[in-house]
């Protein structure tokens, strides 16, 4: 038995020695070629997954003599661990369910706790003191911490108090076990298998990676906000007579900036039409500064409507607050016609650029000429794709199907003004339910692109 354990601990050497070298080899690559690519990144993943993999195996399998548990449980964790690490990795449909992140991150943190306490228990077996106390203690309190941030949605913001704690235990276990270690070396203890100053180094590499990895991914990854929760609505101050003022105003400029925006979405489809005759034409694959410009000014051109009917939508996004029912339902037509318009125009943007990198990286540059901040194609992007906000959208179209009768019939508008409301309504429904992104494939590409920005951003930029 012993020597099959020998034997089988140096197979796992040799197979994680070759993952870490193709991990390697496929980082050279992707600096070279400056782009992972989603296979590429994929197998970096998997290679990065099943290096550290073999190497906590590894660890175990040396606890195997003196604590068979550790290495049962441990295994155990790392194999469902390394398997929901998989799915993730390969599979676009289980990127959005939040249960599988769960299930990876709490096996992780178990099997890196696990076999950490099987590392403490082998270079302290002939002592009994504080630091041999203190070293566990504090490392399943931070297991549990960070176990915690799973109970609740704590990856995207958890709360500084809750990261100082976390921080103060991780330091504690970390410090007590480097204790622990130079001890055990100054007693001159013989080591077991298990014991290697290396191995314990690329186990606290292994806590700090998994922890940061989660929190970037959850970071990356967190929900945007609704667009009617950027602006607070006013409507809850405002007299009747002040607020019907205010909605016959604010139809005129939905109309307006309706009519605008579709204009502006035709001359971008020109617009890019044209250029891609000429990139095929002339053999190029960049903006000439001219053509920067132009497509900076149409995008300029696009979000200043944009930014106008968001304020329209975050207006009247408090319309339950109004009392009378008709001037109360006026402020939702009003205000669900403007989000339907937006909506429909930044899907048709992002579906116009969506295969075009050109054009995406040209549209993520900042411009402060023009009003453009960085990254704004990608936040269009993330936007759109939002199911928290492609389910308001649908819970709203429901609350409008369900009045639509009884206010047409009540006059609330004119009817012309009721036919205009409503068809601008029903197109936009129409439009995002058509052309609408998965949620799964744009969450990848916006986490792909951003992931690519941050390896390529220079540290002093």
């Amino acid at each position: 038995m012993k020597q099959l354990l020998i034997t089988t601990r140096h197979a796992i050497r040799t197979i994680t020695a070759f993952f870490f070298v193709a991990t390697v080899a496929l980082l050279v690559a992707a600096v070279l070629l400056r782009s992972f690519g989603e296979i590429r990144l994929q197998l970096l993943l998997t290679f990065i997954g099943f290096g550290f993999s073999g190497a906590l195996l590894d660890l175990l399998l040396g606890c195997y003599s003196e604590n068979r548990p550790v290495m049962i449980l441990g295994s155990v964790a790392l194999g469902v661990s390394l398997t929901f690490y998989l799915l993730l990795v390969w599979g676009l449909g289980w990127r959005t369910e939040p249960a599988i992140w769960r299930i990876w991150w709490v096996s992780s943190i178990a099997t890196l706790t696990i076999t950490h306490l099987g590392v403490l228990k082998m270079i302290q077996a002939s002592r009994s003191n504080g630091v041999a106390r203190a070293a566990p203690a504090f490392s399943v309190a931070t297991a549990l911490l960070l176990v915690g941030l799973a109970a609740r949605e704590l990856l995207s913001s958890p709360g500084p108090i809750y990261l100082g704690v976390t921080a103060v235990t991780g330091v504690g276990a970390l410090v007590f076990s480097i204790l622990a270690g130079r001890r055990f070396i100054r007693d001159k203890v013989k080591p077991a298998n298990i014991w290697r100053r290396g191995k314990l180094t690329a186990l606290g590499f292994l806590f700090l990676l998994t922890f940061t990895m989660g929190y970037y991914l959850g970071h990356v990854s967190a929900p945007q906000p609704s667009p009617a929760e950027l602006f607070p609505s006013v409507l809850r101050g405002m007299s009747r007579e002040h607020l019907e003022a205010q909605i016959r105003s604010d139809l005129k400029r939905l109309k307006t900036a309706s009519e605008g925006i579709d204009d502006l979405a035709r001359k971008t489809e020109v617009f890019r039409e044209v250029r891609a005759k000429k990139f095929e034409s002339e053999n190029r694959d960049y903006y000439l500064p001219e053509e920067g410009d132009e497509i900076r000014s149409l995008f300029g051109s696009y979000l200043r409507y944009r930014t106008a009917l968001l304020r329209l939508l975050a207006t009247y996004s408090g319309f339950e607050s109004v009392r009378d029912p008709d001037t109360r339902a006026r402020c939702f037509m009003v205000g669900f016609a403007a989000a339907m318009t937006v909506f429909e125009n930044s899907l048709k943007l992002v579906n116009t650029y969506g295969d075009d990198e050109r054009a995406q990286r040209k549209l993520n540059e900042p411009e402060p000429e023009w009003g453009i901040p960085g990254n704004m194609f990608n936040r269009l992007y993330k936007s759109v794709s939002s199911s928290r906000n492609i389910k308001v959208c649908e819970e709203m179209a429901a609350y409008f199907n369900v009045h639509r009768k009884d206010w047409r019939e009540r006059e609330v508008w004119s009817e012309a003004n009721f036919a205009w409301l409503e068809q601008r309504i029903d197109r936009g429904l129409a439009s995002v339910r058509q052309h609408s992104i998965a949620p799964h494939k744009a969450w990848y590409d916006l986490l792909m692109a951003r992931v690519q920005e941050d390896l390529y951003t220079p540290v002093y930029a």
